[in-house]
């Protein structure tokens, strides 16, 4: 056997064999395994409790059947299991309130924000963490819905799902799940802009802008909001809507929890099919070149103007590379989505098979027809729970020499993370095209102006244990300045940043231009003129308004 033919041998060989056990990994992971990691990372029964302080007495005296203290060791340790991410869940808040009603919810604010006024007069205290509000509790961001000896305002019992009659809109609470909301509409033949994996919830995505299988056809997610349901720094339970409160209205639409807390969303809603297609794909890291100037070549026909090349049904692609340090490997996978179903279940549709990405030698292949529900879960089972994640994100102009040099740039990370144990090293990329990322109602993005096809690099990583997390996170954030400082040499850089997948470090309201970051200023210091979400509420991103005010 010459060498020529023993390369190409050894190569079959991994290239079937390898993902075969990777997959059986990724997507089967034995139980034993998986249990060994939850118990490591799950939260232990805390011995010793202080004393409540006084706001949180006065909480449990006004709340006395919604507040959780850690004295409550079960139903404390199965609330903080709703993180999604251990490193959150190692995040240890002094009490949970878990409001049942809008009344509720407006009374806890009142008392957060009478103990927010009484630590303002000394500014030793300004920054230390009142409370922060969790939705879904989805993001993995370190702190993003979380706060260390404060109070948690956990808006899981707001999961109410209320079709209009007519079949226009839905009113959805803000902690419900898209996974149920979808359940709820398709006995309804409904659908909604919404996200795409089943740990998301609706408060956190919609609030920062949201990607959605639909968004070709309608949107973000947050272009898609009728009306806003929102309790105020001062209790009051107000609407925001393009009729009522309309600055309101525009600056949650991706602007976050900067201007009250919002209980409920009025979304549009449209008549959907029973199922929808979906599709994965698996290609080994030698074809690397290939497959990200397959995914290129996607974007650039969607834009050339010509019939057919663009289709309002089809998805972005989601193209990841992974690097998998327990096998020392990386290969890409990427999940497509028809808004319609496919003629035949077993194929790919039509548009699809016109796709570049239909070219590309492929491993564990699948179609189907399925509801959007299944779609979701589907995706929604890839993500590891009980472990340890990281997010981080940056935008490029789509530019495919900048695509491969950020493939090298990543390539050149993993040495520094190969000795983390069961550590999944994964950066995301998604195209932004300008047909769609407009449609719907005005928000505060700033990318009004966007003509050119943008791609959204994310970063999400996992690995096991805590011991590991300052080698992970610090290649998160390295490989991410590296391919800002690759981009803007190209003259490929682009500030926005969605905040969906950004890290705690990063600040993506910054992104969305001096404009927006001064009309939300603005609009904060009108809702909540003592700044109670800017300083007093620390999940989320803020709107540094002592900086640029």
């Amino acid at each position: 056997m010459d060498s020529k033919t023993l390369i190409i041998f050894v190569s079959t060989t991994l290239a079937v064999l390898i993902p075969g056990i990777f997959l059986y990994r990724l997507w089967f992971s034995s139980t034993a395994e998986a249990d060994k990691r939850r118990e490591i990372n799950e939260p232990q029964t805390i011995i010793f409790h202080p004393e409540p302080a006084k706001y949180i007495r006065d909480l449990a005296i006004a709340l006395p059947n919604s507040l959780i203290l850690p004295t409550d060791v079960l139903a404390f340790n199965a609330s903080l299991k709703v993180w999604f991410s251990s490193q959150n869940r190692d995040i240890i808040p002094a009490c949970i309130v878990k409001p049942k009603s809008e009344k509720e919810l407006s009374l806890a604010l009142t008392h957060l924000r009478r103990e927010h006024t009484i630590r303002a007069k000394d500014p030793a205290n300004v920054g230390h963490g009142l409370f922060a509000v969790r939705a879904g509790g989805a993001n993995p961001a370190t702190g993003i819905s979380g706060v260390k000896d404060g109070v948690i305002l956990d808006l899981s019992l707001l999961c109410d799902i209320k079709p209009s009659a007519d079949g226009s809109s839905v009113v959805v609470g803000a902690g419900a799940y898209w996974r149920d909301v979808y359940r709820a509409l398709e006995a309804r033949g409904l659908g909604v802009v919404g996200g795409r994996s089943s740990p998301v919830g609706v408060g956190g995505s919609t609030l920062q802008g949201g990607l959605s299988f639909w968004s070709p056809k309608f949107g973000l997610i947050c272009n898609n909001v009728i009306s806003y349901q929102v309790v105020l720094a001062d209790g009051s339970i107000v609407t925001a809507s393009a009729d009522e409160n309309n600055d309101l209205w525009r600056s949650l639409k991706g602007g976050g929890n900067n201007f009250g807390v919002v209980s409920q969303f009025t979304l549009r809603s449209f008549r959907a099919p029973k199922n929808i297609w979906t599709g994965t794909f698996a290609t080994p890291g030698f074809l690397s070149t290939r497959t990200i100037t397959a995914f290129y070549e996607h974007g650039e026909r969607a834009m050339s103007g010509k019939p057919g090349m663009f289709d309002e049904h089809a998805s972005t692609p989601i193209l990841s590379l992974s690097y998998i340090t327990n096998l020392g490997i990386k290969m890409h996978f990427c999940h497509m989505v028809y808004t319609k179903p496919s003629d035949n279940n077993n194929d790919w549709p039509k548009y699809w098979k016109k796709s570049p990405l239909r070219s590309l030698w492929r491993f564990q292949n699948t179609s189907q027809n399925e509801s959007l529900h299944d779609s979701v879960m589907t995706l929604g089972s890839l993500s590891v729970t009980d472990d340890r994640n990281a997010f981080g994100t940056t935008t490029i102009k789509s530019d495919l020499a900048t695509l491969l040099a950020v493939r090298q740039i990543f390539s050149e990370a993993t040495p520094s993370i190969k000795h983390v144990k069961n550590c999944m090293f994964i950066y995301i990329t998604q195209m932004v095209l300008p047909q769609w990322v407009n449609k719907g109602d005005p928000n505060v993005l700033g990318l009004e102006e966007c003509q050119e096809p943008l791609v959204i690099i994310s970063f999400a990583v996992n690995w096991g244990t805590a011991e590991d997390d300052e080698a992970v996170t610090g290649a998160v954030r390295r490989t991410i300045s590296r391919i800002e400082e690759l981009a803007a040499a190209n003259g490929t850089a682009h500030p926005y940043r969605f905040s969906n997948y950004a890290a705690e470090w990063q600040n993506p309201l910054q992104g969305y231009g001096e404009n927006s970051l001064r009309f939300m200023q603005d609009v904060s210091k009108k809702y909540d003129p003592e700044g109670l979400f800017q300083t007093g509420c620390l999940g989320g991103f803020k709107l540094d308004i002592g900086q640029n005010s």
